[in-house]
C-alpha cells in the first residue's frame, strides 16, 4: 500500500485518507465522506471524488443551478505533502461540444502544467453554456453556469482543496467569451484572462442566436451588454489580457459551421482588440498566420500565454 497521504485542507476522516492512499483510479464518495467535503452557500456538494493518477482529480458536484456536473482538476506538485498551502487557480475553459475532459485530451497541458505551484481547473459548461446565467431557463432546466463556476466552484474549491485566492482564467472559442465575460463581469476575481479563437463582440451580426441565453435583442431589459467583452472592456483594465486568433481560411474546418469559423471570429477579435487600445488597456495580441479553430492551435497558443499567465499568477 502506499503512503498514506492528505489530500484536503482541515479536518480530514480516516476513510478518506485510505481510500486515496490506494492510488490511480481511487474512488471517494460524498456518502464516504461526508464530514469532509464542505458544500458551497448554495447547496451545491461534492458527490464523488475520482483520483485518476497523482494530480489528476474528476470531480462529480451536485448543483441547484445547474444539476449533475462534472470538473477535472490537475492538482500541483507537492498538494499531498504541503497541507497548509494555498495555491494560485488557473481556470481552462472549453468550448462548445466539448467537456471538462477536453484540456487533458486534446492538449498537453498536464506536461506544461507539471511542477507549477498552481491548481489547474477545467470544469463543465455545458455543449453550449456560454457561461452565462441565462435569461430564460433551457429546455433541460435552469442553466445558472456563472453561479456554477463563479460563486459555487469557486467556495468549494476553496473550502475542500486549498484554493487561494490569486486566479487566472483562459478558454477556446465559446471559453475564450467566457474567460473575458468572466473577468469583466469579475475583475475582483481575476489577475489574468486570455482568450484562444474567442467570439469576443457578442453584437456581431453573425452570431444568430442567443435569445434563451441573453433575452430578446432590442430589448432594454436584456442582459446582451452585461457580457458581451467589448462592452465590459473598461472593466479590464489592470488585469494582464491575452488574446489570440488564427489568420488563416485556409486551415478551417469545413465541417465547422460558417459562424464558428476562426476567419469570422478573427474579426470579433480584433474589434475587442481595437476596443482596448482605445481605452489605452494594454493587451498581448498573439496573431497565429497558421491558427484555425482548432485544438492544436490553441495548443500552441496556451504555450505561448503560459509565462504570461503564470506571472500572473505570482509564479
Amino acid at each position: 500500500m502506499r503512503k498514506e497521504r492528505s489530500v484536503l485542507a482541515g479536518a480530514i476522516s480516516m476513510a478518506v485518507v485510505l481510500t486515496l492512499a490506494f492510488g490511480p483510479h481511487a474512488v471517494v464518495t460524498a456518502q464516504d465522506a461526508e464530514p469532509t467535503w464542505v458544500a458551497a452557500d448554495s447547496g451545491a456538494r461534492i458527490m464523488r471524488v475520482d483520483r485518476l493518477d497523482e494530480r489528476t482529480v474528476d470531480m462529480v458536484i451536485e448543483s441547484p443551478g445547474v444539476q449533475i456536473q462534472k470538473v477535472r482538476l490537475l492538482l500541483p506538485t507537492g498538494f499531498d505533502t504541503a497541507t497548509d498551502e494555498r495555491w494560485p487557480v488557473l481556470y481552462l475553459l472549453h468550448g462548445s461540444m466539448d467537456d471538462h475532459t477536453s484540456w487533458t485530451s486534446k492538449t498537453d497541458v498536464e506536461e506544461l502544467t507539471d511542477g507549477e505551484p498552481i491548481l489547474v481547473v477545467m470544469p463543465a459548461a455545458g455543449a453550449w453554456g456560454w457561461y452565462t446565467d441565462w435569461w430564460r431557463a433551457s429546455a433541460c432546466g435552469a442553466a445558472l453556469w456563472e453561479t456554477f463556476h463563479l460563486t459555487e466552484l469557486r467556495q468549494l474549491l476553496e473550502r475542500n482543496w486549498r484554493a487561494g485566492d490569486v486566479r487566472a482564467v483562459a478558454g477556446v472559442s465559446m471559453g475564450g467569451f467566457g474567460a473575458m465575460s468572466y473577468a469583466g463581469r469579475h475583475p475582483e476575481l481575476f489577475r489574468a484572462a486570455a482568450s484562444f479563437s474567442g467570439m469576443l463582440d457578442l453584437f456581431d451580426p453573425a452570431l444568430g442566436y442567443g435569445d434563451d441565453i441573453w433575452g430578446p435583442r432590442g430589448d432594454p431589459t436584456n442582459t446582451w451588454q452585461d457580457h458581451d467583452p467589448i462592452s465590459l472592456a473598461p472593466a479590464l483594465q489592470g488585469i494582464s489580457l491575452y488574446v489570440s486568433y488564427g489568420d488563416s481560411d485556409a486551415v478551417d474546418d469545413p465541417d465547422v459551421p460558417v459562424d464558428q469559423r476562426e476567419h469570422w471570429l478573427a474579426g470579433t477579435n480584433e474589434a475587442f482588440t481595437a476596443r482596448l487600445h482605445e481605452l489605452g488597456i494594454p493587451v498581448t495580441v498573439a496573431i497565429d498566420p497558421a491558427g484555425g479553430h482548432d485544438w492544436p492551435s490553441w495548443e500552441r497558443a496556451l504555450h505561448e500565454a503560459m509565462p504570461q499567465l503564470l506571472e500572473a499568477l505570482g509564479v
